[in-house]
């Protein structure tokens, strides 16, 4: 069934982003950080 094959591969490409996905938020947090520590509450 190609449906399922299509899901597995989508799955497989998902694990492999995920890794890359974590840094990015890390960095966009990191980002947010520096900007509300500049902002004067």
């Amino acid at each position: 069934m190609p449906s399922h094959r299509s899901r597995a591969a989508r799955v497989r490409w998902r694990r492999q982003m995920r890794p890359i996905y974590r840094g990015v938020s890390s960095v966009v947090r990191a980002k947010l950080r520096r900007i509300h520590k500049r902002l004067p509450r």
